[in-house]
């Protein structure tokens, strides 16, 4: 399974930065979030493994990091999303973008 995600992150003045990732999934343990926009974030990749096992990929390092189990719950990329959170829209408020 693929999808494309858009993410809208909305900090306390109201003034919106926007995020696009890709989603890909295999089976129901294995799923890889990686953001394409803007420039400054695209290539950063989440990595979920079976086992609670996660990887971090920052692609100015050019290296992947396993993410260690007391780190899962913090927030990702400064929104309200955290590492170990699904990403399905049971978690989130979907709103209808103009086109």
């Amino acid at each position: 399974m693929t999808g494309k995600n858009k993410i809208i992150l909305i900090d306390k003045n109201g003034k919106e930065k926007i995020r696009e990732a890709t989603v890909q999934q295999k089976g129901n343990d294995k799923r890889m979030f990686s953001f394409t926009s803007p420039a400054s974030q695209a290539g950063i990749s989440v990595l979920s493994l079976p086992d609670d096992v996660m990887y971090l990929y920052l692609p100015a390092f050019g290296k992947e990091r396993r993410i260690a189990t007391s780190a899962k719950n913090h927030k990702m990329q400064m929104s309200d999303v955290k590492y170990d959170q699904g990403l399905t829209d049971d978690d989130f408020t979907v709103r209808k973008l103009k086109q």
